[in-house]
């Protein structure tokens, strides 16, 4: 059984994102819009005319379910194999490089608790926020007792490296950073990729929104 989830970046345009199987189920979430969309779909809805690409659920004019026909914007199985032989923003795959060292400013690698109340600190350098800001998720060892936990970047103001700039999920310790991921755990892929499996999203409102977060989880059955 496959199960994966990761987080991209919307576009409003339809995204082939390479999970790395074919997946039996999906479901997309918005994480910064208003009307809460959420979309689901599993391969038994193909049995039928009225939603095989899904169920898109939000809140926009109320509580609203729509049925994700054929002709309707939703999601459905890429099978992968293509070569993409130019970079690419609408064929999607994994980066979980660490990002806490760039050229330009050098190695993010000490956090100072600013205030444990509001969550916030500072590095001890400059980030570098082509790569790294909200979304991203940051791996600490605290000082105090040595325990490594992992949080997510909610805010980042300017480069982080002064007095609570940083808005951590939770207020983890002062300690040395290990691991800073990208904001998106899915990116546009790179010049001569051949793309992995995994389903195309072409529902392009409320859901997959130009330059809001998202987040999906994709599995197979037992």
């Amino acid at each position: 059984m496959n199960h994966i989830a990761g987080t991209f970046n919307g576009t409003g345009s339809a995204l082939y994102i390479g999970c790395g199987f074919v997946p039996d189920w999906v479901k997309v979430f918005n994480l910064e819009d208003a009307d809460c969309a959420f979309l689901q779909w599993n391969k038994h809805l193909l049995r039928s005319a009225e939603m095989p690409r899904g169920m898109l659920m939000h809140t926009a004019a109320g509580m609203l379910g729509d049925p994700r026909t054929v002709a309707d914007g939703g999601i459905h199985v890429y099978r992968g194999g293509d070569l993409i032989t130019s970079a690419s923003t609408a064929y999607l795959v994994l980066d979980d490089a660490d990002y806490k060292t760039s050229a330009t400013y050098g190695t993010v690698n000490k956090w100072t608790l600013g205030s444990a109340a509001n969550r916030t600190g500072k590095f001890n350098v400059e980030a570098d926020t082509t790569y790294i800001g909200e979304g991203s998720e940051i791996t600490i060892r605290q000082d105090f007792d040595g325990k490594v936990i992992t949080a997510a970047i909610q805010a980042l103001t300017s480069n982080g490296e002064q007095a609570n700039e940083v808005t951590l999920s939770e207020a983890v310790k002062t300690g040395d950073i290990l691991f800073i991921s990208r904001m998106y755990d899915f990116v546009g892929c790179a010049a001569n990729t051949t793309m992995p499996a995994g389903f195309l999203l072409d529902a392009t409102t409320v859901i997959n929104v130009s330059g809001e977060m998202c987040a999906f989880e994709a599995g197979t059955f037992i």
